[in-house]
């Protein structure tokens, strides 16, 4: 599956893309830190690079980390991670699955078919407001949008019949009587 390059929203946090991922990163990320992260994905793009990137260059360990969202795609599979408040929006085939970091000690992961759409978003951010694609760099962003939103569902037309019982069908007019011709005169 080939997904579009990712939008972004202006916002607090940090977006980092690079080809077959995206993250959005805390407030006070400096852009030092961004661009060390950015590096390393390019060159090694998975979660566990990620997280090294950041504990290192943040002096942090694990448990100190500042609030995250990743998603790596590779191989028809998709790696998402978030930690504190962002939050993650998962849309595909077998439906929409909401993740969130709040109240986890380290942070919540997945490992999924590639979606159809993947949302990181911060708290505050209206997902509505004007975005910007990003192939790859770096922006000031409060949320990051792949793919494009599910179509609405489609109604099907009202009907009168049940789906229990066939239609009845329409009532015709009934036709219009023959003309007879009238029996020939008998004489007797």
């Amino acid at each position: 599956m080939t997904i579009a390059a990712p939008r972004w929203i202006a916002g607090p946090g940090v977006a980092v893309v690079w080809p077959g991922g995206m993250a959005l990163m805390a407030p006070d990320t400096s852009p030092a830190l961004a661009e060390r992260v950015w590096t390393r994905l390019r060159r090694e793009p998975q979660l566990g690079t990620f997280l090294k990137a950041l504990s290192e260059t943040a002096e942090r360990g694990f448990l100190d980390l500042p609030p995250f969202a990743i998603a790596v795609v590779n191989g028809g599979h998709c790696h998402v991670a978030v930690r504190g408040g962002y939050k993650v929006l998962l849309e595909g085939p077998s439906g929409t699955e909401t993740l969130s970091g709040v109240d986890i000690t380290t942070w919540a992961e997945r490992v999924v078919a590639t979606p159809d759409r993947v949302v990181f978003s911060a708290p505050g951010i209206d997902l509505e407001s004007e975005s910007a694609p990003l192939g790859d760099g770096i922006v000031p962003a409060g949320a990051l949008l792949l793919g494009e939103p599910a179509p609405a569902p489609v109604s099907a037309p009202a009907s009168s019949a049940s789906p229990s019982r066939p239609a009845e069908p329409s009532p015709q007019p009934a036709p219009a009587p023959e003309a007879v011709a009238p029996p020939p005169d008998r004489k007797s």
